[in-house]
């Protein structure tokens, strides 16, 4: 069985004022979910 981690944290996705993802913005939102605690990001 493959271990995930105990807390997977729903990440949302961050746009841009042209309604493009923003992944510079993504980029800095999931480092700093995972050094707030989180053992990795969802992003569906």
């Amino acid at each position: 069985m493959v271990k995930l981690g105990r807390l997977l944290t729903a990440m949302v996705t961050p746009f841009d004022d042209r309604g493009e993802i923003d992944y510079k913005q993504a980029k800095k939102l999931a480092l700093a979910l995972l050094k707030s605690g989180s053992d990795g990001v969802v992003v569906a």
